[in-house]
């Protein structure tokens, strides 16, 4: 079964952006970095919509993301291709 996100995996990051912390993104994002090298494989589980994966890949870091929301990883390739 689906979990909480099924219906608001196109919606999730318009919701959450009014909560979103970007300070705090940027420091997880300049932590897992610093501690790691260029093409380093990182796993983000429980990716969502893209809020780590993303970042990370634009710092050539390839990434192995998972969600338990299809939805989620939906919305994750739709940005993924505007991307790559």
């Amino acid at each position: 079964m689906e979990n909480e996100y099924i219906y608001t995996g196109g919606y999730y990051d318009i919701l959450y952006d009014s909560y979103k912390n970007k300070t705090l993104t940027c420091d997880e994002i300049k932590i897992i970095l610093k501690h790691t090298k260029p093409l380093s494989m990182i796993l983000d589980i429980g990716a969502g919509t893209g809020r780590l994966t993303i970042p990370l890949i634009k710092n050539n870091r390839k990434v192995l993301a998972l969600d338990t929301s299809r939805n989620m990883l939906k919305e994750l390739r739709k940005k993924l291709k505007k991307i790559i």
